[in-house]
């Protein structure tokens, strides 16, 4: 199993590293001219239809139309018609001279990825010549698929999943072992603030990571869509603002970090009222308040994956759900292990003999859900899977289908480790007594080795994120 671990993480890195094998995710389906045409008439305007909604984010910079030396040729700024958010039109300036002529353009699709391209039409040309490209649509800027895309998309997944992961370890499987295990006297309230500290600080710790995560995303977003590089980017605060204002991906961004502060301020609420000498007046409201923070992160994982492929792909009511649900239940499942692991491994010092009784519990309920959650994660990746590819060959021809199949040959030992620690779990649940800690100290290094797998997973979902779905 170390060894395949060891392998996965070299093979997700080598992935990581590896150069784009495309642009981007909105296509050119068609041109008027169409490309290569060699006309008799000046044309009035260049049209660009694609196969999803676009946007441009200087209409004067981002698309143009320049004779075989480099000349403009447009009588206005392009634009987006309202009626029709899949095309971009370029007007042009009335009886073009014989010449060739190209149209260069830098566009951002549904799915928030930057398209540069170019083509090139005739009029009264025999030949056409070389399309001008200097100082063309930049394709500079971070890759979709390369380090800094990936880990943007990595920390977004990683630190708002966590949270959800860490509510709910708490308020599904921590408390409920509590009160099935202790009285409410002193040995509850130890094992409480003992469980209490641990989760506040790993709280803090994702809360501070989440919210630089979306910053981190805000300026590899802002590089991509200006061809600059990440620490050009930093300092470009108009640019930083022509992002966050004016693109669809920036909106988005909006959003989440509002969700996210909503939810920090509910948890910062619900941190003060566990303090000592602090009571809630009701007994349900910490409960309301944990299902009001778990609700916040849920729609901003929805957020997130609006951003991407499932908005803009067949049957997105399917699809958005199927990627809400997918990702709610790795996160939850994830945390749950390294809690279950956590409690396992220092419980029995923290607490004496009853950690060790309260290991088992833990682990026995996480059991429980961890199947149900493995359930939903291998159905939810089949319905996105149905909704990004169109033919099983693309599984090994794209590079799409190809990052699939890692994901499944790293999910395969998971599910085995899981079924080898349900049999622990199951002979656990028959004994009346404590459980042996023999059999407790098995889990964790095969928990920590799941654990290491599943964020492998989680790595190599960010980066099918930047691919090109083999449906395109």
């Amino acid at each position: 199993m170390q060894r395949i671990l060891l392998l996965a993480l070299i093979a997700t890195i080598a992935l990581a590293l590896a150069p784009a094998s495309a642009l981007g995710h909105a296509v050119l389906l068609e041109s008027e001219p169409a490309a290569d045409a060699t006309l008799t008439a000046s044309p009035e305007q260049v049209e660009l239809g694609f196969n999803e909604p676009i946007q441009i984010v200087d209409p004067t910079t981002d698309a143009d139309v320049v004779a075989s030396d480099g000349t403009p040729v447009q009588s206005g700024p392009a634009f987006v018609p309202p009626d029709a958010a899949d095309s971009l039109v370029i007007p042009l300036r009335g009886n073009l001279p014989p010449d060739t002529y190209t149209v260069r353009y830098r566009i951002i699709g549904a799915d928030s990825h930057v398209i540069p391209g170019a083509l090139v039409f005739g009029v009264g040309v025999d030949e056409l010549s070389e399309p001008y490209l200097i100082d063309a649509a930049s394709t500079g800027g971070p890759s979709q698929t390369g380090p800094v895309g990936v880990s943007a998309r990595f920390l977004e997944l990683a630190t708002i999943g966590g949270l959800l992961g860490l509510v709910s370890f708490r308020w599904l499987i921590w408390r409920p072992s509590l009160r099935r295990l202790f009285e409410p006297d002193g040995q509850r309230r130890r094992a409480e603030a003992w469980g209490q500290d641990g989760y506040w600080v790993a709280f803090g710790v994702l809360a501070l990571l989440a919210m630089l995560s979306i910053g981190w995303s805000l300026v590899v977003q802002t590089a991509t869509v200006f061809g600059t590089s990440v620490s050009t980017a930093i300092g470009d605060t108009a640019a930083i603002s022509i992002v966050l204002g004016d693109t669809r991906v920036g909106e988005l961004i909006q959003l989440r970090a509002a969700l996210l502060f909503v939810a920090f301020a509910l948890a910062a609420w619900q941190f003060l009222s566990e303090q000592p000498g602090q009571a809630d007046r009701s007994r349900r409201a910490p409960e309301a308040r944990a299902a009001s923070i778990a609700a916040l992160l849920v729609v901003a994982l929805g957020v997130l994956g609006y951003q991407g492929h499932a908005s803009v792909a067949p049957a997105p009511v399917l699809q958005v759900p199927s990627h809400v649900i997918h990702t709610v239940a790795v996160g939850i499942w994830l945390v749950g292990l390294a809690g279950t692991i956590w409690v396992l491994a220092r419980g029995p010092r923290a607490l004496g003999p009853p950690g060790q009784s309260l290991g088992g519990l833990v682990l026995t309920r996480y059991a429980r859900i961890a199947l149900v959650l493995l359930v939903a994660v291998v159905v939810t990746g089949f319905i996105r899977l149905v909704g990004q590819i169109e033919d099983p060959a693309q599984l090994w021809t794209t590079a799409y289908g190809r990052v699939v199949l890692f994901k499944l040959v790293v999910l395969t030992p998971v599910i085995f480790l899981a079924l080898w620690s349900g049999r622990i779990v199951t002979a656990l649940r028959r004994l009346r007594t404590r459980p042996p800690r023999a059999a407790l100290a098995l889990i964790p290094p095969r928990g920590v080795l799941e654990l290491g797998l599943g964020i492998v997973i989680v790595i190599a979902a960010a980066l099918l994120a930047g691919e090109v779905p083999g449906r395109l």
